[in-house]
């Protein structure tokens, strides 16, 4: 799987000299945090959103929240002072046509999702140990323009668990941006340990935990010829993430997704990333 022959061109020959020390500690790295992270039923009351988080890597609570809680948040989010979402900088221009709000926890209003009880518990029957917040985002996207980003492309966000939890503040049809999934690709398979190891060896952070450069941006991402010999060869059924406002949507990071373009209204959400601490990538 990682002769040399296949080795990845951006990984320079100082690095392809280390190759079998890289590849040790990367096997190390992933058994060890997927021995500690192994999931417990019994941490939680929402029995059966986490068997389909478990076996699918992605489950979804319809209206979760009510409609009324929705656009009390969204009235809220509309206020804010926004900035372009970080991941887009690595695209092309577009600063507010995809926009976020750091450290959104601290409002109090967001507080109901974020802290949760019943989230929390899910969150925590998945990722067990040490389970931190890792970030708390409010994001929306306005612009129907075509996004040159990583996130159009079916990728994943690392190789450790990661569970991003969405609330929609607003109502998602097909046509307002909705996140895709392929179930079942967050388990382990050799298909995705290339990849991986890549990411391991080559993922650069800056100071608030996104990926610094481009390379970085990029490294989870597949062709659209690769994720589509994937999905026909193990058999991932693609799920578009649609629903009205106060749905929560939690998924597992480690599976492929992509984030579909806009092409009508906007899209706005509130995002929780829990992970592991000191396990971001």
């Amino acid at each position: 799987m990682f002769s040399r022959a296949k080795t990845p061109k951006r990984l320079g020959s100082t690095m392809q000299a280390k190759l079998p020390i890289s590849i040790i500690k990367y096997l190390y790295t992933k058994i060890i945090h997927n021995i500690e992270s192994s999931p417990q039923e019994n941490l939680t009351s929402l029995k059966d959103e986490h068997k389909e988080l478990v076996r699918s890597g992605i489950c979804i609570l319809p209206n979760y929240f009510s409609k009324e809680i929705a656009h009390k948040m969204y009235s809220h989010f509309k206020e804010l002072s926004f900035i372009p979402t970080p991941e887009m900088r690595h695209g092309k221009d577009n600063p507010l046509g995809d926009k976020c709000y750091d450290k959104a926890d601290e409002i109090e209003l967001f507080k109901e999702f974020f802290f949760d009880p019943k989230l929390i518990s899910l969150i925590k029957s998945y990722i067990p140990k040490e389970t931190i917040l890792h970030k708390a985002l409010a994001r929306e996207k306005s612009s129907t323009s075509p996004v040159d980003s990583f996130e159009n492309f079916i990728h994943f966000d690392s190789y450790k668990k990661r569970l991003k939890v969405f609330m929609l503040l607003t109502d998602v049809e097909e046509q307002n941006a909705p996140t895709s999934y392929l179930i079942g690709s967050h388990k382990l398979g050799i298909w995705r340990l290339r990849h991986e190891f890549e990411m391991f060896c080559l993922y650069k952070k800056d100071d608030n935990q996104y990926a610094s450069d481009q390379e970085s941006a990029y490294l989870g991402c597949y062709w659209p010829h690769e994720s589509k010999n994937l999905s026909e060869k193990y058999k991932f059924r693609q799920l578009t993430c649609v629903g009205s406002a106060g749905t929560v949507i939690v998924f597992d990071g480690q599976g492929l997704h992509v984030a579909n373009q806009l092409f009508s209204g906007s899209r706005a959400v509130l995002v929780g990333h829990w992970i592991q601490r000191n396990h971001h990538m």
